[in-house]
């Protein structure tokens, strides 16, 4: 079993029925939480909401009810996502509606279906939960307190020596530095979306059908087949290895179940 902490999830435009229309980082949060809550009481048995399979993400550790849950992570989320909720309220972070309700539409599907297969499947078409709960705004040379602010991947870069430190929000500030374009060296820097550091270098992704990084890294969704990058094999194909699986489960050699919590 797989331990499971952050769930990207089925794509969706529509608001999610039963959570409103969350407007904030922390509303945003707190519905995901809650999601992630339920499908660990209604689709996992006892025993992998023990072993860590079932995904009870910022609740941590083994809860005993789903209410217990959806306690604990909601009060996590006023700490976590309330620092985007600052950068949020200051600028320097956009709340992206639309995102946020396509996350949580696909939590919503996947739960009632208590069938994690689909999580993976659209790992591939979008990364609408990675953007659900903020999306950095500040451009390079700007004011930032956290990299998430910056924009297109960028960095905070925040001199620890002589830390310039805001009163007012309470924070040590830095400036925003560009990510790496296409070419440009990531030794010390991450690269830009659609990029990965190689010898660093920054290069494009490898997308379906292009050779692997290294022999083994490749675009997000993908897997590395013969070093070629490939889309993950669906249930009830040949297999070998767990990770040639859409579901990520190789079980006698055949790709099956949702690869995560089957007992409940």
């Amino acid at each position: 079993m797989r331990i499971v902490t952050l769930i990207v999830v089925l794509s969706a435009t529509a608001p999610l029925a039963g959570f409103g229309c969350p407007d904030k980082p922390i509303s945003t949060c707190e519905a995901m939480m809650r999601a992630q809550c339920e499908f660990a009481f209604r689709c996992c048995d006892a025993e992998e909401r023990l072993d860590g399979s079932a995904p009870v993400g910022l609740a941590g550790g083994y809860v005993t009810s789903e209410g217990e849950c959806v306690d604990r992570a909601i009060g996590a989320c006023k700490l976590f996502a309330g620092v985007n909720e600052d950068s949020v309220a200051l600028g320097r972070m956009t709340f992206d509606g639309e995102a946020a309700n396509a996350c949580l539409a696909g939590m919503n599907a996947a739960r009632d279906q208590c069938d994690w297969s689909q999580a993976q499947l659209v790992q591939r078409a979008g990364q609408a939960c990675s953007r659900a709960l903020g999306v950095g705004a500040v451009e390079p040379g700007d004011t930032c307190a956290t990299s998430a602010e910056c924009r297109l991947g960028g960095t905070c870069e925040i001199d620890y020596e002589d830390p310039d430190v805001n009163e007012d929000v309470g924070a040590i500030e830095g400036e925003c530095a560009d990510a790496g374009d296409d070419g440009d060296d990531c030794t010390d820097r991450p690269c830009g979306p659609g990029l990965l550091c190689n010898d660093g270098e920054c290069e494009p992704t490898p997308a379906e059908g292009d050779d692997c990084f290294g022999g083994a890294v490749c675009g997000p969704g993908l897997y590395c087949d013969n070093n070629e990058c490939t889309v993950p094999k669906n249930n009830g194909d040949d297999c070998e290895q767990s990770y040639e699986c859409l579901s990520g489960e190789c079980e006698d050699g055949e790709c099956a179940g949702a690869g995560i919590c089957n007992g409940a």
